[in-house]
């Protein structure tokens, strides 16, 4: 017998849930079919992230499994869904792709798609992300003065010879100076074909590998990256190097050096993945700076998602 006249905790979102689930005594998979007999559509890996806060139920489809959990659960009226406001708190960081609001990164987006379809390159249909690095480099007056983005990627299909590779400033938009992160290859491949977004500051680039690839077969290759006008300065509250992808990586090393005289006071990394019913899930941890000025994420096997570093110079 359950236990369902417990009292229940007030709270977020994920102590109210979890406090549901334990008084109820149903396992997950158990909660998944009775959704499923509902007509809702939702995993128990999901229904773990909104438990353990990891991420809030956002889309009407979400927000219908909720409705259906109060049931399930046997919840009072509203228990659930009256506290699963997907805003922000103030102190979270900024959101980011893919699930990111903000319209430049929607717009960043479109350019880069409207890019591959014309000049007909399909990334995800021709290769693989085996690992992807990108270290940063940051001056004594906290200014941005350039990267070193490397790949390792492997061929899905045979005569794969080219992809497609993107770069954006953090800068905001600003109509006196347009800020532009220009990229080079250094290793393993060549420059082709360029489409610079100016008033969106995005620079699409067609890299050409050294030769065509077979099936399965894997290459390297290695870009510098230069900010336009040089140095980029420095943004107020929390800045941010972030590295993404619409499908799967192996892994993803995203880093910044900061010169002895620039070393942040306070840092933090974020992972961001969509699961396998489609939720976006953010998980952000603080972290250490090292003594050498090195700030590094790395992460394995990301499905689709990214990782980002960010770091204030002035917030403890």
């Amino acid at each position: 017998m359950h236990g369902t006249t417990a009292p229940l905790p007030d709270g977020p979102f994920s102590v109210r849930l979890d406090a549901a689930i334990r008084r109820r005594g149903l396992a997950l998979a158990r909660i998944c079919s009775h959704l499923r007999a509902a007509g809702i559509r939702c995993t128990p890996s999901t229904l773990s992230l909104w438990r353990h806060d990891r991420t809030r139920p956002v889309r009407a489809d979400s927000l219908r499994a909720v409705r259906a959990l109060e049931q399930i659960l046997d919840t009072p009226a509203c228990y659930l869904i009256g506290d699963s406001d997907p805003r922000p708190s103030p102190e979270a960081p900024r959101a980011w792709w893919p699930a990111d609001p903000d319209a430049r990164a929607q717009r960043h987006s479109q350019e880069f798609d409207q890019v591959a379809h014309e000049l007909g390159i399909d990334n995800i249909a021709s290769l693989e992300n085996v690992v992807v690095t990108h270290l940063a480099r940051y001056d004594a007056n906290r200014c941005y003065t350039g990267s070193e983005i490397s790949w390792v990627v492997r061929a899905v299909r045979d005569g794969v010879d080219r992809m497609l590779v993107s770069v954006f400033p953090t800068q905001p938009l600003d109509e006196a100076v347009r800020y532009e992160r220009r990229m080079e290859p250094l290793l393993g491949a060549c420059a082709g074909r360029r489409r610079v977004f100016e008033e969106s500051g995005l620079v699409v680039v067609e890299m050409l590998l050294e030769r065509a690839l077979r099936r399965g077969e894997a290459t390297t290759f290695t870009c510098a990256v230069t900010p336009h006008p040089s140095p980029e300065p420095p943004l107020g509250g929390w800045a941010r190097e972030e590295l993404h992808s619409g499908r799967p990586m192996g892994m993803i090393v995203v880093g910044a050096r900061f010169h002895p005289d620039a070393r942040p006071r306070s840092a933090r990394t974020i992972l961001r993945t969509v699961d396998a019913a489609g939720e976006d899930a953010r998980i952000v941890e603080p972290v250490p700076v090292a003594d050498g000025g090195l700030l590094v994420r790395a992460v394995s096997h990301v499905s689709r998602g990214g990782a980002a570093i960010e770091w204030s110079w002035d917030e403890p």
